[in-house]
């Protein structure tokens, strides 16, 4: 009985000196990997898992060198393995495959590749589907929306594409604000209350010089130890001669002496209508 098993093992082993394993004998000796075999088929009765087993690990040593055997379980039937759809059996792909959500380490990256069942190429295996990288979801504070969805930031949008954020870049209109002398409100909506006498600049332009808007403010109340708002200025273009002052009383003033009533225009092109009009954050 030992005699028949042990033939039968030695026979089934050879097969790692043959078409298609032969072609990685100079990379990887089958010698010690046949002896494995025939141990391991003659303490089970030289069943079919443990031959399949033989024959893996053979391959993959073979990958493991950068040289897979594409195909080689189609050649011996006992042995293919069959994935659930839509997966497929592949002897060699990347131990951290592309995925929609890249993970900073993976376990076994030191490995050239692994076999196993894996979306066909071309596709990522994302929520138990094969999908397209066009169609990864894209991360929302924590949450996964799906592919085309768009969210809302003020005055932008983003749009889900590829598993990235695709947004608009628009400037958005807001407004600065000063109320009751010391309480003050951002272009961000934040609030500040805070007492002072010294000249602050509420608003001005980022980068062209468009204008500048300052507020003065002067002691005030019975022992002056209150601040109060004593004139807001607009300059344009960083141009003295282009100067607007309301006083605390309500007067306007150019060049900050000149009284003027409204409305008013001088040969600077200054045009006021004491009309309110929004100024552009830019």
């Amino acid at each position: 009985m030992f005699s028949f098993f042990g033939e039968r093992a030695y026979t089934l082993c050879n097969i790692l000196l043959q078409p298609p394993f032969k072609r990685c004998h100079e990379y990887v000796s089958p010698l010690p990997f046949m002896a494995s075999c025939t141990n391991d088929l003659c303490m089970s009765a030289v069943d079919n898992a443990t031959w399949c087993r033989a024959l893996t690990e053979y391959a993959r040593a073979c990958a493991q060198a950068g040289k897979p055997l594409h195909g080689w379980r189609m050649r011996f039937q006992q042995c293919v393995i069959a994935c659930v759809e839509p997966l497929t059996y592949n002897e060699c792909i990347n131990c951290c495959p592309v995925s929609c959500h890249q993970q900073s380490q993976c376990i076994g990256s030191e490995l050239p590749c692994i076999d196993g069942c894996y979306c066909p190429d071309g596709l990522i295996y994302e929520n138990g589907l094969c999908v397209k990288p066009m169609d990864c979801p894209c991360d929302y504070h924590g949450s996964f929306l799906e592919m085309g969805s768009v969210v809302y930031e003020e005055c932008n949008n983003c749009t889900c594409i590829g598993g990235k954020w695709i947004c608009t870049n628009l400037t958005c209109p807001a407004e600065c604000s000063v109320s009751g002398d010391i309480h003050f409100k951002t272009f961000d909506g934040r609030k500040y209350t805070f007492q002072a006498t010294c000249q602050y600049i509420l608003a001005k332009s980022r980068t062209s010089g468009a204008f500048t808007i300052s507020l003065q403010n002067a002691p005030c109340g019975q022992n002056q130890d209150g601040s109060c708002i004593q004139s807001v200025s607009l300059i344009l273009k960083q141009d003295p001669k282009r100067q607007v002052t309301l006083t605390h009383s309500g007067d306007v003033l150019v060049y900050d002496q000149y009284k003027i009533n409204l409305p008013y225009a001088d040969a600077t092109r200054v045009n006021l209508s004491g009309r309110s009009t929004p100024t552009p954050y830019r």
